[in-house]
């Protein structure tokens, strides 16, 4: 009777080694199966390849670089610039970017919070919107210039910088009224955008001003608009 009990322990003993050694196959067959899988370079978005970091038949370790993959459908622009300057931007922005004649718009995606020790800058980057059809394509590596606000958005009465007179020390601006009547008032001004500059000063928004003729004007002096493709000039 003790014979037979012996041969089942064997043989129980050597079925739970067999089932060990199938749960090693299984878990070494699965390893196999992701080194498998991983020998399979896979891009995370369609691009160009800029640079090959790693030769033909070259180990590649987890985590190295294998190629420089650049999208070319979505430019990104980084820039550094003035912390303090950086102080007036927010992600989302919306902001001119220029290369040589052309200016696109782009968005404000990150601004990164270190500076550099010897610049003491730091480095916004934005996304550019798409270009026109009919515009020249942007190679990257180009350089660029980026336009950043000097001070947070405020809402302020403007007006055409052609509207400004400059005489002894003081800038005016002729305003008419309902009547036709020029009144000169003096003012400062603030801010620039473009062709326009903010007005500090006695000036309410919708008031009409005059931009070209100003000059020859005297305060309380009658005019009229010309009712032709430049509607700005009065006489």
């Amino acid at each position: 009777a003790g014979e037979p009990e012996v041969v089942l322990d064997e043989m129980r003993a050597e079925a739970a080694e067999a089932r060990a050694d199938l749960q090693r196959a299984r878990v070494a067959l699965k390893r196999f199966e992701t080194d498998l899988a991983r020998t399979d370079v896979r891009a995370p978005f369609p691009g160009r390849i800029a640079a090959r970091e790693i030769a033909v038949g070259e180990f590649a370790a987890p985590g190295r670089a294998v190629v420089r993959l650049v999208n070319t459908d979505r430019l990104e622009v980084s820039a550094q610039a003035p912390a303090q300057l950086l102080a007036n931007v927010s992600i989302g922005d919306v902001v001119d970017v220029r290369q040589n004649e052309e200016t696109r718009t782009g968005e404000v995606r990150a601004l990164v919070p270190v500076g550099d020790e010897i610049s003491r800058t730091m480095e916004v980057r934005i996304e550019l919107n798409e270009a026109p059809t009919d515009a020249a394509p942007w190679h990257i590596g180009s350089a660029v210039q980026v336009r950043l606000p000097a001070a947070r958005a405020a809402t302020v009465v403007a007006a055409p910088r052609d509207a400004l007179i400059l005489r002894a020390g003081r800038i005016s601006i002729f305003v008419v009224d309902d009547d036709g009547v020029a009144h000169r008032r003096d003012v400062r001004t603030g801010a620039a955008d473009g062709d326009a500059i903010e007005i500090i000063g006695d000036l309410a928004p919708g008031e009409r001003v005059v931009v070209r003729g100003g000059e020859r004007l005297r305060d309380g002096e009658t005019v009229r608009v010309l009712n032709d493709a430049d509607k700005n000039a009065v006489s």
